[in-house]
């Protein structure tokens, strides 16, 4: 389903991703997992596609690779991806890992463009989802 994304002019306010340190540093002193997903996917900057909800316990391991039809106005997009993983509402990006992606656009048509995340291995509980969110800003990059 088509998901507008725009960038704000000059990029800002832009999304995070990733606080260096913080959920480590939360997560070691008390056992919880920090989530920066508020953070990250600001409305009207970023589109999410959830997978349907996993059954069973299941460990996934490799290279996501996604698919995306982009439109935009100008002659290139810069977009950032990453992979969360949803258990009970929440979204927790467990690895660490957002993927850059500059596609050459011309304005106003659509443009396919394949995009591979960073490799790496997630254990999924039942009852979880994996969600890639999709954003125009990140500034971690």
């Amino acid at each position: 389903m088509p998901q507008p994304v725009l960038n704000p002019p000059g990029g800002e306010p832009s999304s995070l991703s990733l606080v260096p340190g913080a959920a480590a540093a939360v997560t070691d002193a008390f056992d919880v997992g920090v989530s920066t997903y508020a953070l990250a996917a600001l409305p009207g900057q970023s589109a999410a596609f959830d997978t349907p909800t996993f059954e069973e316990t299941r460990t996934v391991v490799g290279t996501p690779r996604v698919s995306l039809e982009v439109t935009s106005s100008g002659t290139s997009s810069t977009l950032f991806l990453s992979l969360w993983q949803v258990t009970g509402g929440k979204a927790t990006l467990t690895r660490q890992v957002v993927a850059p992606v500059s596609v050459a656009t011309t304005p106003g048509e659509p443009t396919q463009v394949e995009v591979a995340l960073p490799g790496a291995s997630w254990r999924v509980e039942a009852g979880s989802s994996l969600r890639v969110l999709v954003t125009s800003t990140d500034q971690t990059y």
